[in-house]
């Protein structure tokens, strides 16, 4: 995988909560996403996702940092001092998603889908 999650940040506080990614590889951000879920006692985790956030086209380098809020906001960029990049996405959900201590993130790569409407 050629991102990682990194860390979460501000947890519980809907106006700054984060995850934090980073880039190990060039990549394209529309073949991951995220899903919202919780880990069992025992091990392994629940199959069924609250949330799933999936990120939109944008090629990343490696290095570059990708920071998700849980809130709102409008999605950006900024050059870092060391010539990275750290794009900034955000969720748009009403209240934070870190509230039990089996909460958890799934990070999952996308290598191929299809899709196809209704009508």
């Amino acid at each position: 995988m050629k991102i990682q999650i990194h860390s979460y940040i501000d947890k519980g506080n809907i106006n700054k909560e984060r995850i934090a990614l980073k880039a190990s590889s060039d990549c394209n951000l529309k073949f991951y996403c995220l899903h919202l879920t919780y880990e069992f006692p025992k091990g392994g985790f629940y199959n069924q996702p609250k949330y799933t956030y999936w990120f939109p086209p944008a090629d990343v380098k490696a290095g570059d940092w990708i920071v998700l809020y849980t809130g709102p906001g409008i999605m950006s960029s900024k050059k870092n001092e060391d010539g990275t990049t750290s794009y900034f996405h955000y969720w748009g959900l009403k209240s934070p998603i870190f509230n039990k201590p089996e909460d958890a993130i799934v990070l999952a790569e996308l290598n191929t889908w299809q899709a196809k409407n209704n009508k």
